[in-house]
């Protein structure tokens, strides 16, 4: 591989998320990720990567004035993701499509009496992701991509929740990420 055809690159951005199966419902969550990354460019300008990024995840009540609820339920979720990707580029665009192993690095919850350790999460999550991008100039570029695991992130074994819709379905995380790429070669 010729060195021009190898780069770095570092990430920041915001993810606004919600679980699925938590009958919360709403991309009511702010989260951020940020990371870094390498790539390899193939014969057409496409991408080959691979990234290592750290995410927080969750989700949270919606508060509706109209209908406020009793108290506001949290779930605070931080990962270790490392995706490989391939990204298709055309001009000044690209399309951006990964999967996603994430290592749990901690799980909180908080039901309306403060933040406290979530023993039924799974340590390891597997997702996909996938979104275009725009090239804004040789070293910039902005970026939105849609992600969802694969695999369910709760323990069905250690669950205990009273009136859970998900001992059947399982509970997923439901991402909408977008932030900038700074790319150096």
């Amino acid at each position: 591989v010729a060195a021009q055809n190898f780069g770095y690159k570092m990430l920041v951005g915001a993810n606004f998320c919600q679980i699925d199966g938590d009958r919360m419902g709403g991309y009511n969550k702010l989260g951020f990720r940020f990371g870094f990354g390498s790539y390899i460019n193939t014969k057409k300008e496409d991408e080959i990567g691979l990234e290592i990024t750290y995410t927080l995840k969750g989700a949270r009540t919606a508060n509706n004035p109209d209908n406020p609820p009793p108290f506001i339920v949290r779930y605070n979720y931080s990962y270790l993701e490392v995706p490989l990707y391939y990204k298709k580029k055309l001009k000044d665009f690209g399309l951006k499509m990964a999967l996603v192993p994430a290592f749990l690095v901690n799980a909180q919850a908080d039901q309306g009496g403060g933040f406290v350790k979530q023993e039924n999460v799974r340590p390891f999550e597997l997702s996909g992701l996938i979104g275009p991008s725009y090239q804004i100039n040789d070293q910039w570029s902005f970026y939105i991509h849609y992600q969802y695991s694969i695999l369910s992130i709760i323990d069905l074994q250690k669950s205990q929740v009273v009136g859970a819709d998900f001992r059947r379905n399982g509970v997923y995380n439901n991402i909408i990420s977008t932030g900038l790429v700074f790319n150096v070669k």
